[in-house]
């Protein structure tokens, strides 16, 4: 897999909105593209935003009856 350290310290600068870093990502921001990039980001060591702050900033919203919170509270935790 490939690690995204660089783009994740110019988030950390305010460099880059999470937007951008999910679209350097996976070339857009789909609800499960930004949830997925929210991820790399916390493993290649992002600290500006939680996960969850991460999805909120960027706006997307998860289809009908898929609750972030609820469906990655593992991945919220750290886990």
């Amino acid at each position: 897999m490939r690690r995204y350290f660089k783009e994740v310290k110019m988030v950390d600068k305010g460099v880059m909105t999470p937007k951008e870093f999910t679209e350097r990502i996976f070339g857009s921001c789909e609800w499960y593209e930004v949830w997925a990039a929210a991820r790399i980001y916390q493993e290649d060591g992002g600290k500006r935003f939680a996960p969850d702050e991460f999805v909120k900033e960027v706006g997307v919203e998860a289809p009908e009856g898929i609750d972030f919170e609820r469906d990655f509270s593992e991945f919220l935790r750290g886990n």
